[in-house]
């Protein structure tokens, strides 16, 4: 099965839209590595042994813990989804209060973001949260909110 068909079997809301898929799958980095410019490794929670997380932030998949951990980089919660040229943003999406997916909004508006171990793609912030999903693993839920911080001149994207 080509990439965009299993891709969209398991994210039905990107069916018929114009995503692009920007990487091949990586199992070395995931979404919250993506979010901050990290390819190297995966930010994970509950991988102690194996994966990176803040030494002062809990251990747990908590919407707010996530945020936390964000703040800690220099994030602040913001109102929606416009492009400011000052500012790198980011989409958190959650069920209840549980974290589960976080993407990058790139300089034209469009977002990108790391799937799983999976691939990268571009796509509208809106396309991840169309219709339900068959696999769990890729139930994003809804976006639960937005954060942006200053842009770095050291960013890759600016």
């Amino acid at each position: 099965m080509p990439g965009g068909q299993r891709l969209e079997l398991m994210l039905p809301g990107l069916e018929g839209r114009d995503y692009a898929v920007t990487s091949d799958q990586d199992e070395g980095y995931n979404c919250i590595a993506w979010a901050l410019w990290d390819d190297r490794r995966r930010w994970d929670p509950f991988d102690e042994l194996g994966a990176y997380w803040l030494t002062d932030v809990p251990r747990d998949d908590a919407l707010r813990t996530v945020q936390l951990m964000f703040e800690r980089l220099g994030f602040a919660i913001c109102d929606g989804d416009a492009v400011e040229a000052e500012f790198e943003k980011i989409a958190l999406y959650g069920i209840d209060e549980m974290f589960t997916h976080v993407a990058r909004q790139l300089p034209n508006g469009r977002w990108t973001s790391k799937l799983g171990t999976d691939v990268d793609i571009e796509h509208d912030l809106q396309d991840l949260i169309r219709r339900r999903s068959p696999s769990a693993s890729y139930r994003y839920g809804e976006i639960v909110g937005y954060m942006r911080r200053s842009r770095r001149s050291s960013d890759a994207n600016p």
